[in-house]
């Protein structure tokens, strides 16, 4: 299922990166051999996987040969490199922000919790749907802190979506080990009969405890505690939001990242209330922003002062 679901999404996203392109002047071929290398590259085993990424590459140099010999280099201006001081978010970008905190939260209500260590008691029906809900989380969640980070273009703001990313992609790596791949085996183990049960519980917490599994887990959490704590620092420096909400920010990612409850919904709840200061600062920037007063061209030109 993961491996037809992956193989499907990057041949979509190639055909699609080349209609993109192909609207912005890219040649004709652009779609038709991006998709037909993304197909040998899913295969990947030779001659199929080489072959699709030596066909890629070549199209990915043609079409950045094609796209400098077509554009115009604009002239350098070094207000380009400085953020606005203010970034509005519309009714829906708000709902967003704080909808999906909140969403995350309610579903971690559910996460099968228990005593000790041992991950095989504790695995029943729910942890899979958990799981797998956190997994389409982990990546939305970074989709909101790149949202709160829209315009900001620091070398912190560089490092936060750097570590959003890698967050994203070593996260859901974890949880679909831990989640998917711990849930279906203590499915298997289950349909085994009492004598053969204790063994499988031993190869459940093997799974858990592989060095594979506690790198993922240390690797995504520092990622999302680094990415938070250099998007409160820059929103600070550089849209002036209130260091509480960097506090906030930065007191919620462990938790978040552990999201066991109660340990997720308190991370979740702050997280929550730093968005809301975020938010909140930047209504009351946008209300001090002076509004012009328009003039008119029959108003005489107001006095220099007394003759001389």
């Amino acid at each position: 299922m993961l491996g037809s679901i992956g193989s499907i999404a990057l041949v979509v996203a190639a055909v699609a990166a080349g209609v993109a392109l192909r609207g912005a002047g890219a040649p004709r071929w652009a779609p038709g051999v991006l998709g037909f290398s993304a197909l040998l590259i899913t295969a990947h085993p030779p001659p199929f996987g080489p072959t699709g990424l030596v066909i890629f590459v070549v199209a990915a140099a043609l079409l950045l040969r094609a796209r400098r010999s077509a554009e115009t280099p604009a002239p350098w201006d070094r207000r380009d490199l400085v953020s606005p001081p203010v970034t509005s978010f519309s009714g829906g970008e708000r709902l967003f922000l704080l909808a999906v905190p909140l969403a995350w939260a309610i579903l971690l209500v559910f996460h099968p919790t228990g005593e000790g260590e041992n991950f095989y008691p504790i695995v029943r029906d729910a942890w899979e749907v958990v799981h797998i809900g956190t997994l389409l989380f982990v990546p939305v969640m970074a989709g909101v802190v790149l949202l709160l980070l829209r315009g900001v273009q620091t070398r912190l703001a560089v490092i936060s979506r750097v570590a959003l990313i890698t967050f994203a992609v070593v996260y859901m790596a974890w949880e679909v080990l831990i989640g998917i791949g711990v849930g279906v085996l203590v499915g298997h183990v289950n349909d085994l009969g009492a004598a053969q049960q204790p063994v499988g519980a031993i190869l459940v917490e093997r799974l858990t405890d592989s060095g594979l599994v506690r790198a993922l887990e240390l690797i995504g959490t520092g990622a999302w505690i680094v990415a938070l704590l250099a998007a409160g620092a820059t929103l600070v420096r550089e849209r002036g939001v209130s260091r509480f909400a960097l506090a906030l920010l930065a007191l919620s990612a462990l938790p978040t990242a552990w999201h066991v409850a109660p340990f997720g919904q308190v991370g979740l709840a702050l997280f929550i209330a730093a968005v809301m200061l975020i938010l909140l600062g930047k209504t009351s920037a946008q209300a001090q922003i002076p509004r012009a007063q328009p003039t008119s061209a029959l108003a005489p030109p107001a006095a220099a002062g007394p003759p001389a």
